[in-house]
């Protein structure tokens, strides 16, 4: 194998030489390493019959095709080469090795195959006749054969690189000449060139500047000004070059600049109006759901019924829930829902409250809470957002399965544990949520459209509104568990009596099971 990629190489040498003179130099030589490779194969399979003591007709015939290739290959050579190489050639050929190595193979020809037992395949089974070598002189015989035309082989190479070498010098200094006339007259034709484009490049490099300008600053710069509600004028950001080819580009930037700002535009009276719709519809809503808890409280204080005050007491707790969901869609338009606390409230109370809110409240735990008070401006959100994230894990977790939700006091205020026993979340979905919980997007229907679920939407609101952090893991019973850190800006130790209870004011006519 190793062979015959050397002279596959070689032919490919011979194929890109640079003359067809030095071309047939090299195919000539190697004529004498297929030779060589060719004595090489009979030798290993005359070894082969002579430690086995057998020649099957299929080797034999195999060998024979080894010995006509190799002797083929000499007399070519003898028939092309000239000069110092002929003369090498015919010392080959004539030296006594050649002729012993010959006899050698002429003997296993003319005797045929050979059997185990040592008799010819001839029918008459006579004894095969003695080869005149022995092993390890046929070895010794053909290896010296093998050496000289591999010597042969290499000096022929030699000298055919060595002239393609010294052609390659000739053609070189040739090509430097001429290429040194050509270099002259490029180098005074690229310093005009030169000269002409400085003034050209300089405005290029200043009009990419003013547009990565334009596009990475100014532009994300006036659609937050936008977005704000501010005013500014278009043709302050405007590009001027002039009116060449330049300007003409400078000219399409201002225009794609010009229709982004108007996309924008639009894009933001759309969102202000989206709002506004949200906003109107959640007051409207809002105000039918105080009055419905109204008549509801109502027929609770004059049912003396158990079965009808139990229905009651679910038709309340439904009406706070969609209470609840007002109040999303009043986070979602920026506004404040309606419902204020002016005094602190009992961390515990606030915890209720957001239980109680939930749609499976019988399944929601409390254990064992710090003995802290809620500041009351931030009393609704706080528990607006304990409601949606109790909500999830009653929702995303078995029905008979408990949500517990355990606080304690730490560094920076208080950390609020919510967890469910559900099936969890990948790894993927988990960072998903708390990227949206740590940094929420600008609200929009294209982004609620994707899949990001409203509550935690509206907890990333709330959370951002009152810098509470929120972040969401693997619970210990593999379902999901939340984890809220309130800040100790929102919190006080300082017990007040007069502190309304939110559990009563929230309208929860039932209570989740506490321990």
């Amino acid at each position: 194998m190793a062979v015959a990629a050397i002279i596959n190489g070689w032919l490919i040498s011979a194929d890109v030489a640079p003359d067809s003179h030095i071309a047939v130099e090299l195919y000539k030589s190697v004529h004498a390493l297929r030779a060589a490779e060719s004595i090489s194969r009979t030798s290993g399979l005359g070894s082969l019959m002579m430690l086995t003591g057998e020649l099957s007709p299929e080797l034999l015939v195999e060998l024979t095709g080894y010995i006509g290739d190799g002797r083929g290959e000499v007399a070519y050579i003898g028939s092309v080469l000239q000069g110092a190489h002929l003369d090498q050639w015919k010392a080959i050929t004539a030296s006594t090795e050649w002729q012993r190595l010959r006899a050698m193979e002429d003997a296993i020809i003319q005797r045929g195959p050979v059997t185990a037992a040592g008799d010819s395949g001839r029918s008459s089974g006579e004894s095969a006749d003695p080869l005149p070598l022995t092993l390890t002189e046929w070895q010794q015989v053909a290896g010296t054969v093998r050496r000289d035309l591999l010597n042969l082989w290499e000096n022929q190479s030699v000298d055919a690189h060595f002239e393609a070498t010294e052609q390659g010098n000739r053609l070189e200094r040739n090509s430097l000449s001429a290429g040194a006339g050509v270099l002259s007259l490029a180098l005074l034709a690229f310093l005009g060139a030169l000269v002409l484009a400085n003034k050209f490049i300089a405005r290029l490099r200043r009009l990419r500047r003013d547009t990565l300008e334009l596009a990475d600053e100014r532009l994300p710069d006036t659609i937050r000004r936008l977005s704000a509600g501010e005013e500014f004028d278009q043709d302050a950001d405007r590009l001027d070059f002039g009116s060449d080819e330049i300007g003409h580009v400078a000219d399409a930037f201002n225009r794609a600049h010009r229709a982004a700002v108007n996309a924008a535009v639009a894009e933001a009276k759309t969102r202000a109006g989206v709002n506004a719709v949200f906003v109107k519809i959640a007051h409207r809503s809002q105000g039918v759901v105080h009055r419905q808890l109204a008549l509801l409280d109502k027929a609770e204080r004059e049912e003396p019924e158990p079965d009808r005050l139990k229905l009651l007491f679910q038709l309340d707790h439904l009406a706070t829930r969609a209470r609840r969901n007002s109040e999303n869609l009043i986070v979602l338009g920026g506004e404040q829902p309606g419902r204020k606390w002016r005094n602190p409230v009992p961390l515990i109370d606030v915890v209720r409250g957001a239980g109680a809110e939930s749609l499976d409240y019988t399944r929601i735990h409390v254990r064992k809470l710090p003995e802290t008070q809620i500041v009351g401006p931030a009393v609704t959100d706080i528990i607006h957002l304990l409601a949606e994230l109790a909500d999830n894990a009653t929702t995303f977790s078995p029905p008979e399965s408990p949500v517990e939700i355990t606080g304690a006091l730490v560094g920076k205020g208080i950390a609020i544990e919510i967890s469910d026993q559900g099936l969890g979340m990948t790894e993927e979905d988990m960072a998903a949520r708390n990227a949206l919980l740590a940094q929420p997007p600008d609200f929009s229907v294209a982004t609620l459209a994707g899949d990001i679920r409203l509550g935690l939407f509206v907890v990333a609101k709330l959370a951002a509104r009152h810098r509470i952090t929120v972040r969401l893991t693997e619970s210990v019973y593999g379902g999901v568990k939340a984890i809220v850190l309130i800040p100790n800006a929102l919190t006080t130790s300082a017990p007040d009596t007069g502190a309304a209870d939110p559990v009563r004011e929230q309208r929860i006519p039932a209570q989740p099971e506490y321990s």
